[in-house]
């Protein structure tokens, strides 16, 4: 029984050491994993910083890129307005040809009127 009892007291032994040296492969792979999660940790947060620069970097094109539209529109708006005031100096100078045209066939016809009364006479 002496006997049996020493057996079981080296078996279990045996079984602590085996058990001590899984835990400690797991304990080691463990660690593995911790310093793996803080590598990605670190290279995730390297990448977003590069994706919020880059946003950053947009926003500042969209605000320049508004800044651009709002000085076109400005100018289209200063553009249409001249062409408009183009267009009404066109009409009237097309009116002033109208009239001087219509008073140049008067004299026309004035002057020919008088030529027809001197023929006469």
């Amino acid at each position: 029984m002496e006997n049996e009892m020493k057996m079981i007291m080296e078996m279990m032994k045996q079984m602590k050491t085996e058990m001590n040296q899984r835990f400690d492969g797991v304990n080691k792979e463990n660690q593995e994993v911790i310093v793996e999660l803080q590598e990605l940790k670190v290279e995730m947060n390297r990448r977003f910083e590069t994706v919020e620069n880059k946003l950053d970097g947009i926003g500042q094109q969209v605000r320049e890129v508004r800044i651009i539209q709002d000085f076109h529109k400005t100018k289209i708006a200063d553009l249409e307005e001249e062409v408009s005031l183009l267009k009404m100096k066109q009409k009237s100078n097309k009116e002033q040809h109208d009239s001087i045209s219509y008073l140049t066939h008067k004299v026309r016809e004035h002057d020919m009127a008088i030529h027809a009364l001197r023929n006469k006479q």
